[in-house]
């Protein structure tokens, strides 16, 4: 199937101990609070303007991001219990060749590599399902977390940005970037090992 096929029809991935799937109105509670942390937003210039907060409007914010839209977005859920943690969406998706990578995970579930494990489940759908050759990310230089995150899934350090705009905010910040060449090398490399 072409990229575009799975705009309007998100499929669900799993992994070890995550199911990544389409945010659904049961989950407004969940969605609420993770994004409500003002952690999550201090990277990008901003605070959590509270509206993330009022449960009513969270499903229809996450349906009116999707109408329309050329991405992928994947609410992260645990295995165990169906409880939405975080989310991450593939966007900014350039001829279907190349796009952008951005997860977030509430803060009481991080340090527990749920982060890494879901962008794994994302990267193998993407390169193995997709016609993406490339998927990148930019990253606040002190978010030493995140790049960690990227760095183990197989992303390159590409460069440095200095005081370049991020979000809302200029600050230094890194890019980052994977190849299906280098996650298809990285795949054989981990089972050869």
């Amino acid at each position: 199937m072409a990229l575009k096929d799975f705009y309007d029809n998100i499929p669900t991935l799993k992994s070890d101990r995550l199911i990544l799937r389409p945010i659904v109105s049961d989950d407004a509670y969940d969605w609420a609070e993770f994004t409500s942390d003002s952690d999550i937003y201090k990277r990008w210039g901003k605070d959590s303007d509270g509206s993330e907060i009022n449960t009513k409007t969270i499903f229809a914010e996450v349906q009116h991001k999707n109408f329309g839209k050329e991405q992928l977005l994947w609410g992260i859920a645990l295995k165990e219990s169906n409880k939405l943690i975080g989310d991450i969406t593939i966007y900014n998706i350039e001829n279907a060749r190349m796009a952008k990578v951005a997860f977030k995970i509430a803060h009481k579930h991080r340090g527990n590599s749920y982060s890494a494990e879901a962008l794994a489940a994302v990267l193998g759908f993407c390169f193995t399902k997709t016609e993406l050759q490339r998927i990148w990310s930019d990253v606040a230089k002190d978010n030493i977390v995140s790049c960690r995150v990227l760095e183990k899934c197989g992303f390159t350090r590409e460069g440095l940005i200095r005081q370049g705009k991020m979000v809302l905010t200029y600050c230094d910040y890194h890019i980052y970037a994977i190849l299906k060449d280098d996650f298809t090398s990285g795949q054989q490399q981990n089972m050869s090992n």
